[in-house]
């Protein structure tokens, strides 16, 4: 019987980067347009419109925030949020930031995973508003939150999506979050 060597976390690392990778690609080709052929309005406000799965990420965003931010307000290794930031014509950018911190009400961070009109080397103020996703390794090793994520598995090759739910836990928050 072969025995199973835990993950390091540098493994941890490597997977979650390349689920957040993997995740950002599909959604910057617009999956939910080409699904529903929903446009979005050009007149948007600043404040983004959130999703069902945007939603279900904002019930647990303060437990989020309490589990992974330290005393000293700065997010611990494997946590990110996406945040929706404002472009042009009113629309915004999902942008996963990861690591991020907290300084009073201001929230800032480095973008990962993104291309395009983002510049990644710039550091990035946001607030909790503009939260629509939030992700965390686990001290079981598996990945919490990625609602986007979740929701899309069934759009992308089995063999990846195998790949991304092996790293996924079975509920998107910690079970005591529910209590």
């Amino acid at each position: 019987m072969k025995q199973k060597t835990p993950l390091s976390w540098r493994s941890h690392g490597r997977r979650f980067a390349w689920a957040i990778l993997s995740i950002s690609t599909l959604s910057a080709n617009g999956i939910a347009v080409a699904r529903t052929g929903a446009q979005p309005e050009p007149d948007q406000t600043s404040a983004p419109e959130f999703t069902e799965p945007q939603v279900a990420a904002r019930v647990h965003l303060d437990q989020f925030f309490q589990s992974v931010l330290g005393d000293d307000g700065v997010a611990r290794m494997g946590a990110a949020v996406r945040v929706a930031l404002p472009a042009p014509e009113g629309r915004h950018i999902l942008v996963w930031i990861t690591p991020f911190a907290v300084d009073g009400d201001q929230y800032y961070g480095a973008a990962g995973g993104t291309a395009g009109t983002v510049n990644t080397s710039e550091l990035i103020t946001f607030d909790r508003a503009q939260v629509v996703d939030w992700s965390f390794v686990g001290q079981d090793g598996l990945m919490y939150g990625n609602f986007a994520t979740r929701l899309i598995l069934h759009t992308v090759l089995p063999a990846q999506a195998a790949e991304i739910a092996a790293i996924l836990s079975d509920s998107p928050a910690p079970e005591e979050w529910f209590q």
